[in-house]
């Protein structure tokens, strides 16, 4: 008898543990408040594993409830599986204006594998020092440069500085007889951690977590006031993370409604995070983002094509 209590609980407690932590993760990672910092810096989809704690219990209804938290969960948090159907679709639409950002860890051979897919604009992270660029320009005539401590920019059209700061870059640039703000950054590298019973690591993650968000503000602050934006970088906060709420009120994520396939960027070759981002006022309708592979960095080429559109 206790034999069969133990096979009829064991299954019960485990779709009710699957279903608590669901109901947690579901909560986190729709507001992600700071302190949540150390669990929403991991990918959506890779807690779908807890589900599996399901398996044999789905024929009961804690367990199909169970289940059907984690897919609300999935269709709330998981972005992947959408870009990866769009690549299904025809392909997009002219573009007027292509953008690229590289986080080139120093490497000129990864700014030459951006400008491989013929940006207009390309918004470089980690980039090579000042006294560096000469030689590199020589070959590549038809860009112009503004460096930074750490963000630079290259166009294709004339550029001016606007502001910078010791992690970012923003600039005018003057391209296709329109003139934007242009800015690139890289914000306060996070540290991703497993250790999730320790204290400290919430501590650690928790004070990552505010400083971007002190950082974005500052950069947000910069931004000018009169033009269309153009806004990218290496972000090292995860896709949909509380610091790109500082941008929504006046910028668009370029991945929403035109990204095609796997549009994650760190690592190159396991991409897991979409940290690499391009965002725009709305002037700049994005009809297609993608990701290109480069072998000089640790970071996937991330680029988007944008049209013009009514203000």
């Amino acid at each position: 008898m206790p034999h069969r209590i133990i096979i009829i609980l064991i299954p019960r407690i485990m779709a009710g543990i699957s279903f608590a932590v669901c109901a947690l993760l579901t909560w986190a990672y729709h507001v992600r408040p700071d302190w949540a910092a150390a669990l929403t810096l991991f990918p959506a989809w890779a807690w779908l594993f807890l589900s599996s704690l399901l398996c044999f219990s789905l024929r009961r209804r804690p367990g199909q409830i169970g289940l059907g938290c984690w897919l609300v969960f999935a269709l709330l948090h998981v972005e992947e599986p959408r870009s990866l159907l769009r690549s299904l679709l025809p392909a997009p639409a002219p573009h007027s204006l292509r953008i690229a950002t590289v986080n080139a860890t120093g490497s000129f051979l990864a700014i030459a594998d951006a400008l491989k897919e013929a940006p207009d604009i390309v918004l470089v992270q980690e980039s090579p020092a000042p006294a560096q660029w000469a030689g590199f320009l020589e070959t590549h005539p038809d860009y112009q440069l503004l460096t930074g401590l750490d963000a630079s920019i290259l166009t294709k059209g004339s550029i001016e500085l606007h502001h910078h700061g010791r992690f970012y870059t923003i600039a005018r640039v003057h391209l296709h007889g329109q003139t934007f703000g242009v800015g690139s950054l890289r914000l306060a590298t996070s540290d991703p951690r497993i250790d999730l019973w320790n204290p400290q690591c919430w501590r650690d993650q928790t004070g990552i977590r505010q400083k971007q968000l002190s950082q974005i503000w500052e950069v947000r602050s910069q931004l000018p006031a009169s033009l269309p934006i153009i806004l990218g970088g290496d972000f090292n906060v995860p896709q949909r993370d509380r610091v790109f709420t500082r941008l929504t009120e006046r910028l668009n994520d370029s991945f929403s409604g035109a990204a095609r396939g796997w549009c994650n960027t760190i690592t190159t070759d396991f991409p897991m995070l979409r940290i690499d981002q391009i965002w725009t006022s709305r002037e700049l309708q994005s009809v297609n983002t993608y990701t290109k592979k480069s072998a000089h960095t640790d970071h996937r080429i991330y680029v988007a094509d944008f049209k013009f559109s009514a203000p």
